[in-house]
């Protein structure tokens, strides 16, 4: 691995060009560990690839879906040419088997299907979080992740509703290949509010999302390991 989480198969053409995009706060941990697990993997799925850790900046309430959008903002003029498939990646979502392959399609991925936190029951269906990827013109044409989600929950949800109204339908992998192990943890921020905003959730503007997105580089670093990205969130707790 090059530094900045960098790596190319000497041995073969890639199968996909692979930007990973990993939100981040206060769990060193668990992105210690994920790391570990995540490199053999993509390596032997014979991508070539980048990680991208972007982290929010302290104190401001915890917007993922923001800092996802603005990751993708910082990493696009430099690397969209080089960049066939963007995938986004919770800090505390282990892959169990590698048979599940990270690519890109005709229509955006939710490889998440179940978890061992919810006994491996498969997630309801308008669900689209944990492992995900998107083409870079598939994540324009949602217009990203909305910026509404200060906390803990409901992005994932609106995001489906996101790629419904662009058109798309969500693929996924059978519940056999697509089980992760969740590292746990307890959440610090929560949102209860997003949760039961079913307008805030289930209707969606593609108006508003990554093209709106506001915020401010602080820190920019390549590690061994992964490439650093600090940020800080420009934005109000929804009302």
């Amino acid at each position: 691995v090059e530094d900045g989480g960098t790596w190319t198969p000497s041995h073969c053409v890639p199968r996909q060009r692979m930007l990973i995009i990993i939100p981040y706060r206060d769990r060193e941990v668990h992105l210690k560990a994920l790391l570990a697990h995540m490199h053999p993997i993509l390596q032997r799925q014979q991508l070539a690839y980048r990680i991208l850790v972007v982290e929010q900046n302290e104190p401001s309430l915890f917007n993922k879906a923001a800092l996802m959008n603005a990751a993708v903002r910082e990493a696009l003029p430099d690397w969209e040419n080089e960049i066939d498939c963007i995938t986004f990646q919770d800090v505390d979502t282990l892959m169990e088997d590698d048979r599940n392959l990270i690519r890109c399609g005709k229509t955006p991925v939710h490889y998440t299907v179940a978890t061992d936190r919810e006994n491996y029951i498969p997630y309801e269906q308008r669900r689209f979080g944990g492992v995900t990827s998107f083409t870079p013109q598939q994540f324009k044409k949602v217009n990203g992740f909305s910026n509404n989600f200060f906390g803990w929950g409901g992005e994932d949800i609106n995001m489906y509703y996101r790629i419904v109204k662009a058109g798309f339908e969500k693929t996924t992998p059978s519940i056999y290949l697509g089980r992760y192990t969740t590292i746990q943890h307890i959440r610090k921020e929560s949102n209860a509010r997003n949760c039961h905003n079913s307008k805030l959730m289930l209707e969606p503007t593609l108006e508003e999302g990554f093209s709106t997105v506001e915020y401010n580089v602080l820190q920019y670093e390549e590690f061994p390991l992964y490439t650093w990205l600090k940020i800080d969130i420009n934005g109000n707790f929804p009302r």
